[in-house]
């Protein structure tokens, strides 16, 4: 589903309209520019691009600009790749979360039917990355503290974090994915030791090492004066200019005050609330939608979960918390939930409804693991699951279907489009 028809649209949607500035410059202008994201994620398109031969003649000057000079389904094929391999991902870390296997299949083919993870994957974005690379990392994680062999542990610690560095590259809420690792690797339920201590640190090791080398890249790449020189040029000192660049980002994040129609605040994205216009004809529209049998289920399932963990540790303490695997696989679900959810109110800047798919794979994570707890899962035939779990295997692609012509952009009565564009400005 990610690779089919993914040249349409044929023109620049939404936030293609930035990212593919920036990928034309790394590409071929090598203009300067500054964005608010790090550098990693677009450099992949970019990388992908210049092997092509495209010599970054697109503009990119509007949203719904032909995309004549350039072939879209190469613009957008890293994110549809990334998007691809999530579920795979989701199914083998809930495998190394204690799941049984019928509720990690489950938990991969929810998120293979989330029209918003779909969608935010078959267009150039960052979004699809910076979630593959936290789910590589804590699959990662949990295999280095799983190995029993000090080398292979200390190898996995690394990678675990190369990951995590990765995906703060990619967006700086992939700070959520270095802390969630380290967390992961430390193991506060675990008797204490010097590995909890040492697995941690190189993790870090190989966050800060690729991290790094995103941002060399990037100094190496943009040598010529453009539109980012009016947030400072930089010196060519490969180390200064990267601690500088920290500082302005961090103030450019702060300083972008201004509203936006489609804009939503962080406590309303688990009611899927203010979908997001991406592009649009008279018959046909690409709108930000979720599956509404697996957003509404899966993020109310876990504010629960979240609410009565929270509620047991005020009245009776965080050593009256269960601490049997499944237990500890479901706090650190919820965990990361929070982690990627909680952080956006501190954010005044605007926000968008796909700031929050991150913390949604968690919460399909979470309520497939849920399953389990139930007596809902398995691991035998098919026709052993109850059918409860069999007649999951059917609504969530049919929940798909019900959302699919926004996810995919197909012909729809012209005034059920208006009344769509008039709940997401609600």
């Amino acid at each position: 589903m990610h690779f089919w028809s993914l040249g349409s649209p044929g023109a620049v949607v939404f936030d293609e309209y930035h990212f593919g500035k920036y990928v034309n410059a790394y590409c071929c202008t090598g203009e300067y520019f500054f964005d608010v994201h790090p550098p990693h994620g677009k450099l992949l398109s970019a990388l992908i691009l210049n092997i092509s031969g495209y010599d970054g003649s697109q503009p990119f000057a509007h949203i719904n600009e032909p995309l004549d000079r350039i072939d879209p389904t190469l613009l957008r094929l890293i994110p549809a790749v990334a998007g691809t391999l999530i579920p795979v991902a989701i199914s083998i870390l809930l495998l190394q979360l204690g799941a049984s296997s019928w509720a990690a299949l489950l938990g991969g083919w929810a998120a293979l039917f989330e029209n918003s993870l779909l969608l935010q994957s078959r267009i150039l974005s960052l979004d699809s990355q910076l979630i593959l690379a936290t789910l590589l990392g804590l699959i990662l994680a949990l295999k280095a503290n799983k190995s029993h062999a000090p080398p292979l542990r200390w190898m996995l610690a690394i990678l675990a974090g190369a990951a995590a560095g990765f995906a703060l590259g990619i967006k700086a809420t992939g700070l959520a994915t270095v802390v969630l690792v380290c967390v992961s690797l430390y193991g506060f339920w675990e008797t204490p030791s010097r590995r909890r201590v040492l697995l941690p640190l190189l993790a870090i090791i190989g966050a800060t090492a690729v991290y790094f080398s995103g941002w060399i890249a990037h100094f190496l790449l943009l040598t010529e004066p453009g539109p980012g020189d009016v947030w400072g040029s930089p010196t060519g000192n490969l180390l200064s200019d990267i601690f500088e660049i920290q500082r302005t980002t961090l103030g450019a994040h702060a300083g972008l005050q201004e509203s936006h129609p489609y804009g939503s605040s962080w406590w309303l994205w688990p009611f899927m609330w203010r979908p997001i216009f991406y592009y649009g004809t008279e018959e046909s529209a690409l709108f930000l939608l979720g599956n509404p049998l697996i957003w509404w289920p899966c993020s109310l399932l876990t504010l629960w979960l979240g609410i009565r963990v929270i509620s047991r540790i005020t009245r009776k303490g965080l050593e009256s918390l269960p601490r049997d695997p499944a237990s500890i696989s479901r706090y650190q679900l919820l965990l990361a939930f929070a982690a990627f959810w909680l952080p956006h109110m501190l954010i005044s800047r605007v926000m968008f409804l796909y700031h929050y798919l991150p913390a949604l794979v968690f919460a399909i994570c979470l309520a497939a693991l849920q399953l389990d707890r139930l007596g809902l899962g398995g691991n035998g035939k098919f026709q052993q699951l109850p059918l409860f779990t069999k007649l999951l295997f059917i609504l969530v692609p049919a929940g798909f279907l019900l959302t699919a012509p926004f996810t995919f952009g197909w012909d729809v009565p012209t005034g059920f489009l208006s009344w769509l564009h008039g709940f997401a400005r609600l």
